[in-house]
């Protein structure tokens, strides 16, 4: 995934994630961490205008040609070819990509100091992810919001942002993203005054990034282990590890790194007293801020020149160096920016809010429809059971009645047949002699025999 970014607090540039670097098997090359050659954009480029190629690769190339081809280098670039990415995946129904192009283009307005801008498209990127279920771009954003507020001296809510992406990193083993909530964290702490925990939290994302190899992040890292020993008063520690940092940022083209680098070994020799070196290398560094339009780092280099460039009396050049300073520093912290980005914060915490009442809403309804659901069933069944009831009855009862009429009819049977036996009896009695007559005569005759 060509696009997933991390900002570092601590000195305000935007930090590379390796995993980034994962580009499709079909694009046929790789790209490497010291930059992106002519041949290898161009080749980007040709298979994005493929259209024989499959969306899904010409999507990948367009999205790192927009973030790793120009995102340092030429953020108008890279706003151009990320939306030409959006205008596609939109097109063919591609909500990843949509959310990719979103965050390059957050990028863009990020390095520029249009706060307000960048949270925007962070914003706008967040919500796609939240829909889709990505995990590690969600992540993403919510540190490149930390980052915007750690800008602006927004230390709570920066802190919250950080250990909100560091807990959704942690639960899906996202290492390369851990090691950049490390960093982001140590540069809140290094801000805090609490060096011991920015130091700690530095070396945990330094030992992620030489693990992975990424050459970008260990400059990053060294960089801002500088500034710690800055704070500590060891000067010449901090500038051996911002040395590190800078020939690391000059090997991979990171030229807003390269500009914060040279700002910091400035700072060395500035605290030393060593003024003309302190101005010729914060000259540099404003030199490759400028090109680069790196509104922030400008503000910074331009008001180490202002200091310098007094106490050494050429104040002409002093002037013009605080007029610099307070433009840059009135467009990185003017009260419309901080307020378009309050609305903005605040529209996106209604809306969460709001399509989390309704999918509540959603859930109480479809409990709702269940629960008549199945009092349908039970009333069907209790119809069923009755009228099964209510025929069995009639059956049992309609047994009855002819069980009845058969004893009914039997015992009329038995009646009649005991009236014609009693009625032959008679019959019987009337014909034959009566036993009386019957003894009489025996008795008679007996008696007549005797004499």
């Amino acid at each position: 995934m060509a696009e997933i970014v991390d900002l570092n607090a601590s000195i305000s540039i935007f930090e590379y994630n390796n995993y980034m670097r994962k580009i499709l098997s079909i694009l046929l090359f790789c790209l490497s961490f010291q930059g992106i050659s002519q041949v290898n954009i161009d080749s980007l480029l040709n298979i994005w205008k493929d259209s024989k190629q499959p969306d899904t690769a010409r999507m990948e190339a367009l999205s790192t040609l927009s973030f790793e081809g120009y995102i340092y280098s030429n953020p108008d670039s890279s706003f151009y070819f990320a939306q030409e990415l959006y205008n596609y995946a939109t097109k063919i129904g591609n909500k990843k990509y949509q959310a990719q192009a979103l965050n390059t283009q957050g990028t863009t307005f990020y390095f520029k100091s249009d706060y307000a801008k960048a949270i925007d498209y962070f914003t706008k990127s967040l919500k796609i992810r939240e829909e889709i279920g990505d995990k590690s771009g969600e992540a993403s954003c919510i540190n490149n919001m930390g980052a915007i507020y750690t800008d602006q001296k927004q230390d709570v809510k920066a802190l919250d942002c950080f250990q909100r992406s560091l807990k959704i990193r942690e639960a899906i083993g996202d290492k390369d993203g851990m090691a950049a909530s490390y960093n982001n964290l140590g540069s809140i702490y290094s801000q805090k005054k609490e060096q011991g925990l920015a130091i700690e939290y530095y070396l945990r994302s330094l030992k992620i990034r030489e693990e992975l190899g990424d050459k970008v992040g260990i400059g990053t890292a060294y960089n801002n282990i500088g500034t710690v020993y800055v704070d500590l008063k060891d000067v010449k520690k901090a500038r051996e590890y911002f040395n590190k940092g800078l020939k690391i940022r000059e090997q991979v083209g990171d030229k807003r790194g390269e500009a914060m680098s040279w700002y910091n070994i400035a700072r060395t020799f500035d605290t030393e007293g060593d003024l003309e070196t302190a101005i010729l290398t914060y000259e540099k560094g404003l030199k490759i801020a400028k090109q680069s339009e790196a509104v922030l780092h400008i503000n910074h280099l331009s008001l180490g020149l202002y200091n310098c460039y007094k106490k050494v009396g050429r104040y002409k050049e002093s002037l013009a160096m605080y007029e610099l300073h307070i433009q840059m520093r009135d467009s990185i912290k003017s009260e419309s920016s901080q307020k378009e980005i309050m609305q903005q914060e605040m529209q996106y915490t209604y809306e969460k809010k709001k399509a989390l009442a309704e999918k509540e809403r959603e859930k109480e309804l479809a409990i709702a429809d269940e629960q008549k659901k199945k009092q349908k069933i039970i009333l069907y069944a209790t119809v069923v059971g009755l009228l099964l009831v209510i025929i069995f009855s009639f059956i049992i009862f309609n047994r009855l009645r002819v069980t009845r009429k058969q004893k009914s009819i039997i015992a009329e049977k038995q009646k009649e047949i005991l009236d014609s036996i009693q009625y032959a009896k008679r019959i019987q009695q009337s014909l034959l002699p009566h036993e009386s007559y019957i003894d009489k005569n025996l008795k008679r005759l007996l008696k007549n025999k005797k004499s």
